[in-house]
């Protein structure tokens, strides 16, 4: 084999491109000079595998000229017999079919040479064909003009130089207006995973085009976005969820995967889906090879964006000016963000690895693995919390699991979220004792502040209100008051918060309506300023309004108006209209004889508001 015929059949089980296909039967034709049916093999390959690109009218062409010009060779001199007829005219209305159907650039220019084929071959049954086809023909062609605005909005405009290949090179994640790329590429996977050309899906043809179609598809987006795992994703969910017998090409959804890992390396979402498969089919071995090395693979990344940190920030005042320091204030906080981020990817990625070894059943390994896990520089305080709580589920060995608490926390003094749930286990158990001692250890630390550690004392609190005794409780809530304040608006909070366990009483009753809701429209107080002209209103003034009747009536409150707003307002009060169409009118209440306006003041009979002064 020579080294053009190995290198297509590498790539082009894995290809997409109209041209790279008709270099292959090119070169077979005119290098090797391969017999017919060979050349046709491959012809019918590339249609399988590209004829639903819109650029592929070209190649259909291409084969329907060579089956015709095979028979006039053949047959230059004589008739043609009927039987090598009636074969080439079947293979030929097959392909015809087949292209017609599908949105090419040139589909009028094929179109019309069908109506050709079919004029040579029938006058009897041309008409019948044409008018029994030609709705497929125009679904096809109405389908092009929204084909190319999706296909236009993804291409890059960068034109090719004369004589080369348009290639859909894949740029960096983090390029200007990638992220709008993506989107559109998602709105054109969609689009077409609707099947705008209306394919028949209960038809093996029908369903093999259309699974060869959205296969095209996805490998283009996944060649243009090669750095973004949605797409990646998304093309394995699709391929895993057709029946293996439809799958294009025998692809295994897998190889998607391992291609996607292969150009994220620090994907959670491909690493994790690629690994959950590994074990759906028991491949430990190549589930936890595929986790440490994302492990790796993050734990270099995060290594070269701490130097790249910390050399970026290295500048001095007297470099820069108050503008560029201020900039680089808010990169370094941006970047302190990304570090974070990714301490915490690192740490699921633990957390991924250690449920591993556990599912497989080696506490050794497990045990090992934690031991590695906790000798790196960058590690999420979760991964000692799920190593604690499996240790105590796994009843091996008790000690274990304070043990791993206690070694987060002497990491990690000041995470309050690892000592919250270092408590809550506790409390969990039942363990009264070591809760306590954990409580008032960590409250004990002076680096954590008081406003570090409220949501300690207030989980502690909330255990020992509901559990422990008056005098027990009333001793914390004093200890509380002396910490946080003894004024009465926290002093009602902190007693309320020990009547309730999980549900809150004072929010339970401000929402039950009162008895007396029902006998009013409208309960809420309004203020004179909002109604009353700026010359008449005082700040000692504090009018209400009234019905005709005299009985005071609360409106809503209204927003607090500009002068301008102020005087629109005014003025349409005091010359109402009769109806607002943009706003939803007030319902009337059965015992009040009064409508209300749309603010909800009744009117009086000559269409104003009558103010009182209190």
């Amino acid at each position: 084999m020579t080294t053009a015929s190995a290198l297509f059949e590498r790539w082009l089980l894995t290809s997409a491109s109209v041209e790279l296909y008709k270099y292959q039967i090119e070169y077979l034709r005119n290098i090797h000079h391969a017999d017919y049916a060979t050349t046709c093999t491959f012809y019918e390959a590339a249609v399988d595998a590209v004829g639903h690109d819109r650029n592929a009218g070209g190649l259909w062409r291409d084969y329907l000229k060579f089956i015709q010009d095979k028979s006039d060779r053949q047959f230059k001199n004589r008739s043609e017999p009927a039987a090598d007829a009636a074969i080439r005219i079947n293979q030929m209305r097959r392909l015809y079919l087949r292209a017609i159907r599908i949105p090419l650039s040139d589909c009028d220019i094929i179109w019309e040479e069908y109506l050709e084929f079919e004029k040579r071959t029938s006058m009897a049954t041309f008409e019948l064909m044409r008018k029994y086809h030609e709705p497929v023909h125009e679904r096809a062609k109405a389908n092009l003009q929204p084909l190319n605005k999706y296909l236009s909005a993804v291409t890059s405009t960068v034109k090719p130089m004369p004589g080369s290949l348009q290639l859909l090179l894949p740029s960096p994640a983090t390029a200007p207006n990638e992220r709008q790329l993506l989107e559109r590429w998602i709105r054109y996977i969609l689009w077409e995973e609707s099947n705008p050309l209306q394919l028949d899906m209960q038809t093996r043809e029908d369903e093999k085009q259309f699974a060869s179609r959205m296969q095209g598809v996805y490998w283009k987006a996944a060649v243009s976005m090669r750095f973004h795992e949605e797409v990646w994703f998304r093309w394995f969910r699709w391929l895993d969820g057709l029946d293996p017998a439809k799958r294009p090409t025998e692809e295994n959804p897998m190889n998607v995967l391992v291609d996607g890992v292969q150009a994220n390396p620090t994907s959670s979402l491909l690493t994790s889906a690629l690994a959950e498969q590994y074990k759906k089919q028991h491949r430990y071995a190549e589930a936890i090879a595929t986790l440490k090395s994302f492990i790796e693979a993050l734990g270099k990344a995060l290594d070269e964006e701490q130097r790249s940190g910390s050399g970026a920030s290295t500048l001095t005042l007297d470099s820069t000016s108050a503008l560029q320091v201020y900039r680089d204030s808010r990169s370094g906080i941006r970047e302190d963000q990304s570090l974070r981020l990714k301490t915490q990817q690192l740490g699921n990625a633990w957390f991924c690895y250690l449920r591993l070894l556990q599912q497989s059943h080696d506490q050794s390994a497990f045990r090992q693995a934690l031991k590695a896990a906790t000798q790196t520089r960058h590690l999420d305080w979760r991964v000692y919390v799920y190593a604690a709580l499996t240790e105590y589920r796994s009843k091996a060995d008790k000690a274990n699991y304070i043990r791993i608490f206690e070694e987060a926390l002497k990491k990690y003094p000041t995470e309050v979220e690892l000592i919250l749930q270092y408590l809550k286990h506790l409390i969990d158990i039942n363990d009264e004792n070591n809760a306590h001692d954990l409580f008032e250890r960590v409250i004990a630390n002076p680096v954590l502040t008081p406003d570090k550690a409220q949501p300690i004392w207030e989980m502690w609190t909330a255990h020992v209100s509901n559990f422990g005794g008056l005098e027990e409780s009333l001793r914390l809530e004093g200890r509380m008051s002396a910490i946080y304040g003894n004024d009465p608006e926290a002093a009602m909070q902190r007693f309320m918060k020990r009547q309730e366990y999980i549900l809150d009483p004072v929010g339970i009753a401000a929402a039950v309506p009162s008895p007396n809701d029902s006998q009013q429209t409208f309960t809420s107080r309004v203020d004179s300023d909002a109604l009353l002209p700026t010359s008449e209103a005082s700040p000692s003034a504090k009018p209400a309004i009234s019905n005709n009747e005299g009985q005071s009536c609360r409106i809503s409150p209204l927003p607090i108006l500009s002068s301008s707003e102020e005087d629109r307002h005014l003025r349409r009060h005091d010359h109402p209209s009769p109806s607002y169409p943009d706003q939803r009118p007030f319902k009337r209440h059965k015992t009040d004889p009064h409508p209300t306006d749309r603010y909800g003041s009744r009117s009086t009979q000559n269409g104003g508001l009558k103010h009182t002064k209190a």
